[in-house]
């Protein structure tokens, strides 16, 4: 009885562990709300491909701007990064957003000018994945209750 209540606990562990991620994500978001806006332009704009046991497509954004009159440029999206897709088309259409040469506003810290993002939605990453942990640990918890 114990050995299964101890693999019900590790995908409750992710589920816990996803909502804290998930909580933060929003907290850094609604932070980047309040920070203040520059004029930048888009230098680059291109789909990516990655594979980490699978296909993942994020948009890459690079671009510029002046704050406080000083230069910066950047690559980050959001608050917590840069998202990730498994379909290109997803990405591709953040990436048409941004043609190259464009004008953009770009959100920055007042603290720290080169931390930038051009928009503001939470990345959900991090919780995503713990999610999907969550959820195969749990299916391995069942498998082991039924045969236990």
């Amino acid at each position: 009885m114990m050995i299964k209540l101890v693999f019900w606990l590790v995908p409750l562990a992710f589920l816990g562990f996803s909502f804290l991620a998930r909580q933060g994500e929003r907290r850094r978001a609604a932070r980047a709300a309040a920070w203040p806006t520059a004029s930048g332009r888009v230098v680059a704009a291109e789909v990516t491909s990655r594979s980490v046991s699978g296909n993942y497509w994020m948009p890459q954004v690079s671009y510029a701007f002046e704050a406080a009159g000083t230069a910066y440029a950047s690559d980050r999206l959001r608050p917590g990064g840069n998202p990730q897709f498994t379909t290109k088309s997803k990405a591709q259409a953040i990436v048409d957003r941004y043609p190259s040469g464009s004008a953009c506003t770009v959100h920055y810290d007042p603290q720290k000018p080169a931390v930038s993002a051009l928009e503001l939605e939470a990345q959900n990453t991090l919780s995503l994945s713990l999610t999907i942990i969550a959820a195969v640990t749990a299916g391995l918890a069942l498998i082991v209750s039924i045969l236990a």
